[in-house]
């Protein structure tokens, strides 16, 4: 249960402000004050935050958790929120904890590993993009669009090798690196 304990570090998003070192917890945390807790804890149970993206216009944070028995899950941070683990998985609409975004159920077979995120502000791809999130899995080879206005999830890209990261470039294209393939490759709409 370290990962529902505010006292410890397992399983939990941490927010620091490395701008003003040597002070790098911000006063603001919610855990400030509580008896035991970490001050640096921002959000807890996280089985497995694997990757995620800040959107750049809002600040919004994205964290993949790699998922255990049923579910990946993308969430959408917020101060002082519990994401569940290792009490729950998925989304279950229970209080007192916060629903991801986006969750899928493992393959039967293979299971499942969300990976990569990034959100989308480049030219290359149709305005309704603009603000997106892309987000990848390492075992089923795929990389998905979650809008961020509606939550809704459309396929992207199918059938690649290992997806584990995506970013984009300065040149406002998305990339994708594949992990056992050891290639990063661009992707044109």
């Amino acid at each position: 249960q370290l990962v529902q304990d505010p006292s410890s570090l397992h399983g939990k998003i941490l927010r620091l402000d490395p701008a003003n070192y040597p002070n790098l917890i911000p006063a603001t945390n919610p855990y400030i004050g509580v008896e035991s807790a970490q001050p640096a804890v921002w959000a807890v149970g996280f089985r497995n935050p694997y990757t995620g993206a800040v959107n750049p216009i809002t600040g919004e944070l994205f964290v993949n958790d790699v998922g255990s028995v049923n579910f990946e899950e993308i969430n959408r941070i917020n101060e002082g929120g519990n994401f569940g683990w290792p009490l729950r998985e998925g989304i279950v609409a229970e209080e007192p904890y916060v629903d991801p975004v986006f969750a899928y159920p493992h393959d039967p077979e293979i299971g499942g590993s969300v990976t990569g995120g990034a959100f989308y502000y480049g030219l290359d791809f149709p305005g309704e993009y603009l603000g997106d999130y892309f987000f990848g899995d390492y075992t089923l080879g795929f990389i998905k669009r979650l809008d961020t206005v509606t939550n809704q999830v459309t396929n992207f890209a199918t059938e690649l090798d290992t997806p584990v990261d995506l970013e984009v470039g300065p040149d406002g294209q998305l990339y994708w690196l594949s992990i056992l393939g050891g290639t990063v490759r661009r992707i044109d709409y």
